[in-house]
């Protein structure tokens, strides 16, 4: 039997995939027929139904078409071009628990109960019409719909085929536990392998994937990226986390690698630069950290007793104590807003960022490709304090930028940016209060003529960038 394939691509809130929509023929036949009988009152309504066709064929009918409406989420693009606001934004913003939907398009699954009911109701109409045998096949062929063959599949390790890694670490101790390389935040569901093996050991671990992270877990697995950097150690020991084991041959900087590809500047070379700028090249700085005393190798597990799961080699380290370095001061001063300052950026409307409502957000709504900025413009010079960006759970960002400003007389100079202070400084205010966490850059009350955000050479965002406030802070 022939199908009909629909490809739409929604622009769902909230960063959830695309949907694809197929129509199956073997489905639509008895849907059509159901709404085909109701339309033109071919049929009487049943006398023994509790509730009679009349009544719940139309009924069943427009609930599928509103779940499949509220499905397409707040904002409704098809074929690459945007169609405006979808009803589910109402809901949104104004119905307590949908901003708790995750994924709006998730509602569309409840929309094939209805479907169901009205399939189920046109291969009965099918059969007191004398197309017994008709109704017999589609309802034979309909679930074959849902068979779908995986073309890969893979066994995870249970019993004595558990990673010996795995073994030590449950009859060792330790206060909490961070896997490196991490897989990179486009390939955050894989950490579910860590989360699985964590029920064998029993250890906290920084890694895993919920429906709704928090802010400080996609900071912690940044920072185990950078392993052994000081800025990792650090962020890692403000946590509590003592032991990291190393998995050898998982690749590195695959956020990288991808943003390379897709500006078309990929090279072996170009890879390997960038991975020492970001502090990612793991295996080169390993030794450097030993000597220094920062961390030391518990174990070594390597070899088929090893029983080694997607690595060449396991190797556990242990955080060694040292000082806690100072987190950079958040700016002393309060907000300055202007109707005459100009805002500019290269992707999204810069509106909602400065318009003092934090359920709005600037957005990127993809992976960020490195030429990405956010600029004010003053309609004067004026002294600022700082730059603030308060944060919610989904706010994204890039993971190296910096923050320029506009010298009267010089053009725009860099004043700071994402360095390790700040990174310990959103650690210990996501620490303290994760409801009102916020990055500050304290710039002294300097005078400027405008600021800018910038994504660094070596910085990468699969989540793109999402600040529901870039705040100018001016000295009291």
């Amino acid at each position: 039997m022939g199908r009909i394939g629909l490809l739409v691509v929604l622009g769902l809130d909230g960063g959830a995939q695309a949907a694809e929509v197929r129509l199956d023929l073997r489905r639509v036949l008895p849907v059509l027929l159901a709404l085909a009988e109701r339309a033109l009152s071919r049929s009487r309504d049943d006398g023994e139904a509790l509730v009679p066709p009349s009544a719940w064929v139309p009924a069943a009918a427009a609930m599928a078409l509103v779940l499949v409406l509220l499905s397409l989420g707040s904002e409704v693009s098809a074929w690459g071009h945007h169609l405006g606001p979808g009803p589910y934004r109402l809901l949104h913003r104004w119905v307590p628990g949908f901003q708790l939907v995750r994924i709006p398009e998730r509602l569309g699954l409840l929309a094939m109960l209805f479907v169901g009911l009205l399939a189920g109701r046109g291969l009965s109409l099918l059969e007191t019409r004398g197309a017994r045998l008709g109704a017999v096949l589609l309802a034979a062929l309909i679930p074959l719909e849902h068979v779908g063959p995986l073309p890969v599949s893979e066994t995870v390790p249970v019993g004595k085929r558990v990673p010996e890694s795995v073994r030590w670490l449950a009859a060792n101790p330790a206060r909490a536990v961070a896997e490196v390389p991490i897989h990179g935040e486009g390939l955050v569901r894989e950490e579910t392998e860590e989360m699985y093996f964590s029920a064998y050991h029993w250890t906290p671990i920084i890694h895993g994937y919920t429906a709704y992270p928090p802010l400080l877990s996609r900071v912690l697995r940044r920072a185990a990226a950078e392993f052994p950097s000081e800025t990792s150690l650090q962020a890692l020991g403000r946590v509590g986390v003592d032991t990291v084991v190393v998995h050898h041959g998982r690749p590195l900087g695959g956020d990288l690698a991808r943003r390379l590809r897709d500006t078309g500047q990929w090279s072996p070379e170009a890879l390997h630069r960038l991975l020492r700028q970001a502090d990612l090249d793991l295996f080169e700085r390993l030794p450097a950290a030993v000597a220094a005393g920062r961390i030391e190798r518990l174990v070594r597990f390597d070899g088929a007793p090893a029983r080694l799961y997607e690595s060449t080699a396991d190797e556990i380290y242990r955080l060694r104590a040292a000082p806690a370095h100072a987190a950079a001061p958040f700016p002393r001063g309060r907000r300055r807003r202007e109707p005459g300052w100009r805002y500019r950026t290269k992707v999204g409307d810069p509106a909602p960022a400065a318009d003092g409502d934090l359920a709005t957000s600037w957005r990127v709504p993809r992976f960020l490709l490195g030429d990405e900025f956010f600029e004010i413009t003053f309609d004067r010079a004026l002294p600022v304090a700082g730059v603030v960006l308060p944060l919610r759970r989904d706010s994204a960002f890039p993971t190296r930028f910096r923050v320029a400003g506009r010298v009267p007389g010089q053009g725009w100079v860099e004043l700071a940016r994402l360095d390790e202070a700040h990174v310990l400084q959103l650690v210990d205010r996501l620490r303290e209060d994760p409801q009102g966490a916020a990055l500050g850059f304290d710039l002294g009350g300097v005078s400027l003529e405008g600021i800018s955000l910038l994504v660094d050479e070596a910085g990468t965002s699969f989540e793109g960038w999402s600040l529901p406030e870039v705040e100018v802070w001016v000295p009291e």
